[in-house]
């Protein structure tokens, strides 16, 4: 069980206690496993999660200016959300020639949120839903002459419960038909699949796979108001497609291999993309969106790794390409919805994103390792500038990212000390959405930073370990691309393992 209550965040010294910032949180976990047999495996887990009065701080008046982000207007915006699952599942080895591997898994996962926005001028909204969903999930492995066969099916069940109400600044109370979703509606997702893993020769190693999709959404309420004179008709839509994916594996040497793949992506349109009425980026309130059809993707990647013994070093890059087609992507309509600004969606998104990843690590002696990783990222997507499609920068995408440090370990693994840091080049490659999110992108970008670190543990014994860290030793003020806060500041961090 976790108890935690976050108080205001504190930022680097120019910037101080950010107001409004805190909130609280409580979790339970518990699993209990039996083996009635020694071919057989039962699990019974229960886990619960609760969020109170979370802030959207940059939205409100208690928002702190960062390299020239506007400040929000409402007074408060809160979100309360509860997350409850509960699952059973079997692990079989069967004794069959046929099948050598069979999981079963039933499930329940409950959410609950709710939003309270009080406006400027004191009028309060109220928008909320719940979320029972059951999924059952079936996986069988069958090992033979050609290989090892993964398949199954996945399927999930979603009912949708929600509710909204106006609340006017003299306490007069408006209930609306529905929340941010739409209310008593379904959602079903199937999947059917087959894998199969095979050597094709002693070094190359090929894994080939089909999947079958279909989603189903409905819902009879989905229109926000039906008093005014946009309508929005009942929802009943259904999507499905089939994809294919290949990777191939080839061992160059035993500790040296080459890596590649090519593989088809589907996303259809869930209820949020449908129905969402709700508030999106800075001041504005996204409609929903009835036509839509689904999200396409095509990626290759190619890649290595490699474990150089004589000079203890390990060594990975991988690189990646994604074709985007039909990609869901939120526009402007250039009118207002209850005083914000009204946007929607539609499957404009044509283009890509890209990007490449090396690292590694080495040992040195005396019990020296050094480590890092850099992380290159870019993309193209078509979208709208005002009401004008255009081709432009992929939404929030990350910026260059550099990190290193280094690492020692005393003889008996007892004591070690670590130094590191973190490099994020100015981010200024933003879409239309990115430049009118002016509550958390600063105009022009969102400035790079560095962010160094010192850690330190100690193993008292085999079944005590304490650690401490000093994070941002130079108290650097900076905002990770896209958020609404900053990072802390100056932090300090001791915690006792105790094991048994």
């Amino acid at each position: 069980m976790t108890w935690k209550n976050f108080d205001d965040l504190h930022g680097a010294s120019d910037r101080g206690v950010q107001p409004g910032t805190g909130y609280r949180e409580r979790g339970a976990d518990v699993k209990v496993q039996a083996r009635p047999r020694p071919n057989l495996t039962l699990t019974a887990a229960y886990q619960r999660f609760e969020q109170d009065d979370v802030p959207r701080t940059h939205a409100t008046v208690d928002g702190l200016s960062f390299a020239g982000t506007a400040l929000g207007t409402d007074l408060s915006r809160r979100l309360d959300q509860d997350r409850e699952l509960v699952y059973v599942q079997m692990a079989l080895r069967p004794k069959s020639e046929w099948i050598s591997q069979a999981n079963v898994s039933l499930s329940r996962h409950g959410q609950r949120e709710e939003q309270n926005r009080v406006r400027s001028n004191g009028r309060r909204d109220v928008a909320g839903f719940t979320d029972d969903q059951y999924g059952l999930l079936v996986q069988l492995e069958s090992a033979g002459r050609f290989g090892t066969f993964s398949y199954g099916l996945e399927y999930y069940y979603d009912q949708v419960d929600s509710h909204g109400a106006d609340i006017a600044a003299n306490g007069v109370v408006r209930l609306l038909p529905r929340g941010n979703v739409a209310d008593d509606a379904r959602h079903r997702l199937l999947g059917l699949y087959v894998q199969d893993q095979f050597r094709l020769t002693p070094r190359l190693a090929l894994t080939t796979g089909v999947r079958f999709s279909r989603a189903e959404a409905s819902s009879a309420k989905v229109d926000p108001d039906p008093a005014d004179q946009m309508i929005f008709p009942a929802l009943d839509r259904r999507n499905q497609a089939t994809t294919g994916s290949l990777r191939a594996q080839y061992d160059v040497v035993p500790r040296w291999n080459l890596f590649a793949g090519a593989s088809q992506g589907f996303r259809a349109p869930n209820l949020s993309d449908f129905t969402s009425f709700e508030l999106a980026r800075s001041g504005e309130r996204e409609t929903p969106a009835p036509n839509l059809r689904p999200e396409k993707f095509l990626s290759f990647e190619v890649g290595t790794k490699a474990r150089i013994h004589k000079i203890s070093t390990e060594l990975y890059a991988a690189a990646f390409r994604t074709e985007i087609r039909d990609q869901i992507v939120r526009f402007p309509t250039g009118q207002l919805v209850f005083g914000d600004r009204e946007v929607t969606r539609a499957n404009v998104g044509q283009g890509f994103t890209q990007g490449m990843e090396i690292g590694g690590t080495t040992s040195m002696p005396g019990g020296v390792s050094v480590f890092g990783n850099l992380t290159w990222l870019e993309g193209e997507i078509d979208g709208y500038f005002g009401s004008v499609p255009v081709r432009e920068p992929a939404s929030r995408i990350q910026p260059l990212t550099i990190g290193g440090g280094a690492r020692w370990t005393s003889p008996r693994d007892r004591w070690w000390l670590e130094a590191s840091g973190r490099y994020a080049r100015r981010q200024d490659k933003l879409s239309s959405g990115d430049i009118a999110d002016t509550q958390r992108i600063p105009p022009g970008g969102t400035p790079g930073y560095s962010m160094y670190s010192l850690r330190a543990g100690w193993r008292a014994r085999e079944w005590l370990t304490t650690t401490a860290a000093l994070e941002n030793i130079f108290d650097r003020d900076y905002r990770i691309h896209g958020s609404g806060l900053n990072e802390p500041g100056f932090n300090a961090v001791f915690s006792t393992k105790i094991g048994w």
